[in-house]
Order: C-alpha cells, then structure tokens, then sequence
C-alpha cells in the first residue's frame, strides 16, 4: 500500500509555475509487503515526496513555505524526525536526495536535510540556483557524490540509471526484502502529451510514478492545477491496474512564453538590460551581462527585434557583468551590477558606472571619467555610520538607515557562507530631468525592493533618495521609464525558476520615497526577463539565457507585451 502519511487538506492556492521538471520513476519488483511506501508529507506549498524501500530511504523535493502559520522546513524535519525514528536502521541516512528543479517551494528545505540528516547520492538538474545552489556546492565540498542531468546535454529524452541515481540494493538472500529497486530519472520536457492528458510541450510537469511488474500505479484524482491540498486517493500498488497515471501539478504558459524568439546576433547569450536609444529613432540598445566590450541594436520588424548593428565600447574602466543602460540626456549610463559571482566571490569591476554618448561616427565616447565604485563600496561596508556616510546624502534621507542595515546584513551571511543576498543592482532608469535611479535585486528590506536616487552630479555611488516597493517579496531585474510612468520587472532576488512580474508606478510617487506598492500588471512574465525598453506603446523584453560560457547553450530571447495606455 502507499503511505500518504497525515496530510489535512489545505485551503486551495496557485501553483507556481513549473517550467523544467524531472520524470522520477521506480519500478520495482513485486514482493511481499514490506516492498515500497511513498510519503507524500505535508509541507503547505511545494512538494516533498519520501520513499521508503525495505532498506533505504530517498528523498525527492524539500517543499518550501515560510508563512506566519505554515514554515516548510519545520514541518519536513518533524516528518522525517519521527520516520527515522520509526526506521532507527537506517541511522537517518538518505541514499538519494532529488531536487526536480531550483522552484523554492521544492528546495527550501536543503539545508534543514543536510544539517539534520546524512546524505549520500545527489540528483539535480545542474542550474546553479537558489538552494540548490548551495546543495551542489556542499556535495562539491563533502565528496557527496552528483549527477546533474541538464536536457541541454541529452541527445533524447530517455531513461537514465547509474550508482548515483540507483543507489538503492535490498537484496539479502531473504524474504521480504530480498529486491533490488530499479530506479530511473527522466528529464520532463518533451515535445507531445505522453498520453497522461498534460501536455507538456512548452516546458513540462513534475511527474512521479510508480511502476510493478504486475501493473500500473492508479490515481483516481490528478492534483490538478492547486498545490497544498491532500493528495488523491491512491489504489493498492501490487493490484493496481489501468494505463500509466501519475500525480502532477501542471499550469499555463508563462505570458509572452508562445511568442518567444531567438534573440540573435551570436553570441549573445545573456541579453540582461535594454533602453530605447537615445541618439536613434527606432532603434533598441541591448546589453549581454557576459560581454562587457560592445553594445548591440536591434531593430523592431515584423514583430521581432532584428540585429543592426554594434557598437565598442571605449576602452578603459568598462563595467564588467552589466545589468542595466539608463538614458541621461543623449547619452546612456552603463550600470555593473555590483554583485558577487556565483561562488560569492567579490569581483570589483563590477562596481563600476559609466556615461557614453554617441560620436557622429556612430562610435561612442565617454562623456566623464567613469564612477570607480570599488573603494566607495569597502568603505560603505565598515559599518552602519560608514554606510550612511559613504552612500547617501547629509542628512540622509528616510529609509537610508533601514536600507544600510540591510546592505550590512547582507554581507554578515555571505561571509558565513550561508548564502549570497549582496548589493545587486539589476535596474536603473534616468527621468526627464536626467535624474537617475537604480533598484536593486538583493538586499530586500524586510521584504520590500530597494530603489535610490543618485545625486544630480552623478560623478559618484551617493543617493538622496529611498523608495521601498512592495513587489511581494520579489527584487527588481529592470526598469524602464515612459510618459512618467516607471515600468519594471520584479523578480526572485536569488536564483529561480518562479515566474517574473510587470509592475508600473508613477514617477512623482517614486520620487517621494517611502513604502510604496506599485500596480502589479503582469504576475506571470517569463522567467529571466531581465532588459526592458519601452517604444510607441509596449515593450520589448529581452530573456537572460542565462549560460552564456562557453558554448551559449541556452540562448537569449525576446517578445514584446502591449502596455495599458501606452
């Protein structure tokens, strides 16, 4: 029989959306019971699946809510507490943890797994995101062994095995347990319905099933598109009957997702930021965060934003890992994005502004020696007066303390290790009156987005003002400013695969600061839209393919998405 375990049914809540998944099958041999058990524990949103063979225990997913009544982890460590309890042979080792994809609220719970309990095998899909992150880096570092099963790298969707992903084997020359489970992955994005009624074309479902040598695991009642409700009933494994089913949560397309193009020339990979130019009629600048030697323009034609022409960039102090282009006048402020790399490394030519303008060559020019932040930013870290004093005005502005603390706290956990959630600027727009305003994607501030205002000089890393934007707990990825009106797309503030988000504001509630909620206009952009320029009415968004070095196997894209009173 399948143990579901005690799983009260929840209010009913939107899924989020899942883009890339894995197929986790396990058949098996049909034994006596003991044979096989899953448990699908109750973690509010998100999923986390044990399975308890007659030897061994896996584990796929770690859910993921923390919610004034509902924390995923707590509620996944009293679960697995009370099984190994239970199955005191197994000394509270997993043999396999599975993570389908980086979605908090299927990895939340890494760190509650690795700090209580052992693991031996790791299964993941390879994307350096969020927690999952932090699992590969641990495996790296504790000699656990990883399989990372990227689609990219597969000729065709097919079954895989191995030690690592089938480290399971009960048999002991005796009844019960005398079996030796056979366990599969599958990667889940395929190009047709397999038959099960979800089709999974545009990026695919997390499907687990289980397969005897009698017949097929029957679910009476699929999940359906809510998470956090009990599971469906399930019929008796070593009975069961029909054609393949499976438990699955499934949902739409991301907004634009069916309108997605190429962005080329190659080799742009990671188109990361976006401005209409300001020295061309018609004409989109776009910026590849790899790329820090030249600018690229693209046209729109036919509904696509076709290639122009480059521009190099001078020579010098260039910003290094780009992340927004903001108009001043004629002229376009580079903006690096201040963060670490994806090992929390400081990497200071990062921290770097710069003012270009457009020769009537067509070549650019810097319009001011470039804004060198490196030493602004180590003094800025000293402390809280050193921060206040270093980054904002005199006196400074409301928030600034609230926004430094967040700064300093930021850096205390990535020294420990624990994670990575330092400056990060992701969006900068210049107004009218060539103000300029940068938002960053980490830190948040108790949960709210971080945009500042820089001096009027803009010859240094000073703000003289704050706005906190309620994004709903998301950071910002791009902004893009139009007939006064503030576009911009909100994101996770780290690395995942959760739906990104269109907001709007106005730029005179901007501009006084305090703790805002901006319109939210679309919750349901594609994932890694990161470059936004706005033009007659709508925008172009440009997709972070995200894997830039070396091959660019997963390019950029771009669509575009009609904006209200444009």
């Amino acid at each position: 029989m399948w143990n579901l375990g005690t799983l009260p049914p929840k209010a009913q809540r939107p899924c989020f959306l899942v883009v890339l998944g894995l197929w986790l099958t396990f058949p098996v041999v049909a034994v006596p019971v003991p044979d096989m058990r899953l448990h699908f524990i109750d973690v509010g949103q998100g999923d986390a699946t044990l399975i308890e063979f007659p030897c061994a225990a896996g584990l796929v997913d770690t859910g993921g809510e923390r919610s004034p009544g509902s924390d995923s982890r707590e509620a996944l460590a009293i679960y697995l507490d009370r099984f190994f309890a239970r199955r005191a042979d197994l000394n509270g080792t997993l043999e396999l943890l599975a993570i389908t994809h980086p979605h908090r609220d299927h990895s939340e719970g890494i760190r509650t797994v690795l700090s209580k309990y052992r693991v031996k095998n790791v299964v993941t899909n390879g994307h350096p995101k969020g927690d999952q992150r932090y699992l590969i880096k641990q495996a790296r570092q504790g000699g656990i062994p990883h399989r990372a099963i990227e689609f990219a790298r597969l000729a065709e969707v097919k079954a895989l095995a191995g030690p690592i992903i089938d480290p399971v084997d009960c048999r002991q020359g005796q009844e019960p347990i005398d079996i030796d489970p056979k366990i599969e992955v599958l990667w889940g994005q395929i190009g047709e319905d397999p038959g099960w009624g979800y089709a999974t074309g545009w990026g695919g479902s997390v499907i687990i099933a289980g397969r005897a040598s009698d017949g097929w695991l029957k679910v009476e009642q699929p999940l359906g598109q809510t998470c956090g409700s009990a599971p469906p009933p399930v019929g008796d494994f070593a009975g069961a009957e029909s054609a393949p089913m499976a438990s699955a949560v499934t949902a739409d397309p991301a907004l634009g997702a069916d309108e997605l193009r190429v962005l080329a020339p190659r080799p742009m990979c990671e188109a990361s930021a976006a401005l209409a130019a300001p020295w061309e009629d018609e004409l989109i600048l776009v910026a590849d965060n790899e790329i820090d030697e030249q600018l690229y323009g693209f046209e729109p034609d036919d509904g696509r934003l076709a290639p122009k022409k480059t521009w190099a960039m001078p020579k010098g102090k260039r910003p290094r890992d780009i992340e927004a282009l903001a108009q001043v006048g004629d002229s376009v402020l580079v903006v690096g994005s201040h963060s670490r790399n994806s090992r929390c490394e400081e990497k200071t030519k990062r921290q770097r502004l710069r003012l270009l303008a457009s020769r009537s060559d067509g070549s650019l020019k810097e319009q001011q020696p470039a804004i060198d932040d490196e030493a602004t930013w180590a003094k800025a870290r000293e402390g809280q007066a050193e921060c206040l004093a270093t980054l904002f005005t005199v006196p400074p502005p409301p928030l600034a303390a609230a926004t430094c603390r967040a700064l300093l706290e930021a850096e205390k956990i990535a020294e420990n290790g624990v994670s990575c959630p330092v400056l990060n600027i992701e969006g900068a727009f210049g107004s009218d009156e060539q103000r300029v305003w940068l938002g960053f994607r980490a830190p948040l501030v108790e949960g709210r987005a971080v945009v500042v205002r820089l001096t009027s000089e803009l010859n240094e890393l000073r703000f003289d003002q704050v706005a906190l934007l309620d994004l709903e707990t998301r950071g910002i990825r791009e902004l893009a400013f139009h007939k006064d009106t503030v576009y911009g797309i909100a994101g996770p503030s780290e690395d995942a695969n959760d739906p990104f988000a269109l907001f709007s504001i106005t730029l005179d509630g901007l501009a006084g600061g305090g703790l805002l909620r901006p319109e939210m206009l679309h919750r349901d952009l594609v994932t890694s839209s990161e470059g936004m320029a706005i033009q007659d009415g709508a925008a172009w968004i440009t997709v972070d393919g995200d894997e830039g070095e070396p091959s660019c196997r997963k390019k950029s894209h771009q669509y575009r998405i009609e904006l209200p009173n444009g």
